[in-house]
């Protein structure tokens, strides 16, 4: 029999089979049609439906048959979900490469046949996973069997090809449809969620993928690379080619999933635009993973966890943090957790406390526990800066990079450019984003770290006088949480640095010889910063060390003693032996005609007037001086006669400087 020519006319000319299955099956319909005149007419149109969608599927049953003889299924192609089973005993690898290396990125060419009775469930399923393929996917892929044996290192083209033959042999719509019944309905009427419903299954079940997150080998030595692979050059007995045995076992014994991700063999460093489409994506990809196994080379036992080296590395914040999905494996690669527990690690007690005492995050950062899952979603710019404060980098521009999907931002890759460039880069494109993008000014100085010649130029010297130089210097942010009001303009980072509004409020020191008296407001509001300590620095004499000097004080807010202060050079005040400086505070609200300050923890920067000027608004702009503080100023504003309990003060812009403020425009 000729299967082509049998295919071709059953593609070709369904309708002559429609007719022929019509006149065998109706007279075995019309038995079990109730004879009622009035219904017969309703009856054969249905009739005729039914018939006409019985007789594609049966058409699509017999070509898949077809394509069964003339395309055998590949013995277990390690694509997809599949049934675990022993593992093998040998697990030499003998590497297969498939890809195409001059243009992993062309257009595939579909090498299933595409038949005209393809069923809509099947053809909207190829279309969805051929894009997620190409546009979700990490560039390449491991593949293996359902015990982890036979590797196989795949591009998307391959992956594509791949897939789509499997879902073409696979597919059966009616038992499909029966095991997931809310499918039919959405497939029939294209309802809202039709993607989600109807697609997202059918994506998942082909491309589900595990991701490994571990630590490079001291030197490096021992790792397979992408080029080990495709050269053949495995060193078989080395401690990186085991993880990769270990990793694609674990991912298909444990997880079920037999497409797995490493960095160490799946990124081509040789080139440049996939080493940059890799580092803008690896957060998504750690994301979308259905399982991260995360693997901590040093740890025994989870007593000892909070030690391991994998909380000190730069890249392994983000994949602490993205997954939506992990389990972590000791030295030996042995879970843990021991048990069959189906939870993440991340949400069980016992690891939430080695988390906390590896990286100071608390399980209330990271645990929702009304929705009961990991979510990292509601901590400020400042605290996720502080998480990477400490963390070790190769290079250095890596400290940066690594944290672009931490704050959902993207920039381009350019080793060679500097930390300081790179953070720069980072900052601007935060500063673009929706959120409460002020709170990124929220850091300090390492107060032991001053005078020493190697931190002056990264401490002392940040990039604008509110953008740091660097993630080290948020581990000096505020510590109480800042409430930040939502801006009336956007934020612009020029060469003369932020510009934004501020509201000054003069400020002076407590009476040392009365540190526990009170004070008379200017105005209506008031407030008391306690421990704040200024830094002074200054040129030694015949030397290129800068001297750095520091006082702690408490400043009265608002006082009427230390005014009218805008007209005066602030300082040291020698008729009353105290500091008289202004408080700049940020985290206020622009609500038209008035504005909005919070009653707790008001953020403030510190300044001082280098000159005596007028009373002129542009004057005061540019005789200002900002003092550098080791954390920034935080205080309680308080209301005379105010009522318990207060939250926010409205103040009318054309009272402020009735009570003693004024609203300053300033580049910082």
């Amino acid at each position: 029999m000729d299967y082509t020519t049998s295919h071709h006319e059953s593609v070709h000319h369904p309708h002559l089979l429609i007719r022929a299955l019509e006149s065998f099956i109706s007279p075995l319909l019309q038995a079990h049609v109730i004879s009622r005149d009035h219904k017969r007419n309703i009856q054969a149109e249905v009739r005729s439906r039914v018939l006409d969608v019985e007789a594609q599927n049966l058409l699509f049953a017999l070509e898949k048959f077809v394509i069964a003889l003339v395309l055998p299924p590949e013995e277990d192609e390690g694509i997809g979900i599949s049934p675990a089973s022993e593992i093998s005993q040998n697990n030499t690898l003998l590497p297969t490469f498939k890809t195409r290396i001059d243009s992993p990125d062309r257009q595939p060419v579909i090498t299933h046949p595409r038949s005209v009775n393809q069923p809509l469930l099947l053809t909207v399923g190829l279309e969805g996973v051929r894009e997620h393929i190409f546009n979700k996917l990490p560039i390449r892929l491991l593949s293996f069997k359902s015990d982890g044996s036979g590797i196989e290192l795949l591009e998307r083209d391959a992956i594509w090809d791949r897939v789509s033959k499997k879902m073409v042999r696979e597919f059966d719509e009616r038992v499909y449809l029966n095991n997931h019944p809310s499918l039919e309905y959405a497939l029939r009427l294209k309802s809202a969620d039709f993607n989600h419903t109807v697609i997202q299954p059918v994506i998942s079940r082909y491309t589900n993928f595990s991701i490994m997150s571990h630590t490079w080998l001291r030197g490096a030595q021992g790792e397979v690379t992408y080029n080990d692979w495709k050269d053949g050059n495995l060193a078989t007995d080395s401690t990186g080619y085991r993880k990769l045995i270990n990793f694609c076992r674990i991912s298909a014994m444990d997880h079920g999933v037999t497409l797995g991700w490493m960095d160490t063999i799946c990124i081509n460093k040789d080139s440049s635009a996939e080493l940059d489409e890799s580092i803008r994506s690896m957060y998504k990809w750690y994301s979308d993973a259905s399982v991260c196994i995360t693997h901590l080379a040093d740890t025994a036992a989870m007593q000892d966890m909070h030690n391991d080296r994998w909380f000190t590395r730069g890249w392994t914040l983000q994949e602490l943090i993205a997954p939506r999905y992990t389990k972590f494996y000791g030295r030996d690669w042995e879970k843990i957790v021991s048990g069959s527990s189906e939870k993440d690690d991340r949400a069980l007690d016992s690891i939430e406390a080695e988390i906390c005492a590896a990286t100071s995050i608390s399980r209330r950062e990271y645990y929702d526990d009304t929705l009961k899952e990991v979510s990292f979603d509601f901590v400020s710019i400042s605290r996720k800066m502080q998480w990477a404060s400490n963390r070790k980098v190769t290079r250095e521009e890596d400290a940066s990079y690594s944290l672009m999907g931490l704050f959902g931002v993207s920039i381009s890759v350019a080793y060679g450019e500097g930390s300081k460039s790179a953070f720069l880069r980072l900052v601007r494109e935060i500063l673009n984003t929706n959120t409460n993008v002020l709170d990124i000014v929220n850091w300090g100085i390492d107060p032991t770290a001053v005078n020493r010649d190697e931190h002056l130029k990264s401490t002392l010297y940040p990039i604008t006088p509110l953008i740091p130089s660097s993630p080290q210097q948020y581990l000096w942010r505020a510590i109480p949480e800042i409430r930040w009001f939502s801006l009336a303009t956007p934020l612009t980072l020029s060469h003369l640095g932020l510009h934004l509004s501020i509201l000054l409020m003069p400020a002076i020191s407590v009476d040392p010889t009365n540190p526990e008296s009170s004070f008379v407001p200017f105005g209506q509001y008031y407030g008391r910063a306690a421990d704040v300590k200024i830094l002074h620095t200054r040129i030694v004499p015949n030397n290129s060390m800068r001297d750095t000097q520091s006082s702690i004080w408490d400043y009265n807010v608002l006082d009427r003693s230390n005014y009218n202060p805008f007209t005066k050079q602030t300082g040291w005040d020698p008729e009353q032996s105290r500091y008289s400086i202004y408080f700049g505070v940020l985290n206020w609200e622009d609500a038209g005609s008035t504005i909005i300050l919070p009653a707790s923890n008001a953020f403030a920067l510190c300044f001082h007037k280098f000159r005596q000027t007028d009373n002129s608004l542009l004057d005061l702009e540019h005789s200002l001086k900002q003092f550098p503080t080791t954390r920034p100023i935080t205080f309680d504003i308080r209301s005379v006669g105010e009522t318990p309990h207060t939250r926010k003060f409205a103040i009318p812009k054309k009272d402020l400087e009735k009570h003693g403020i004024r609203l300053v425009a300033m580049h910082l």
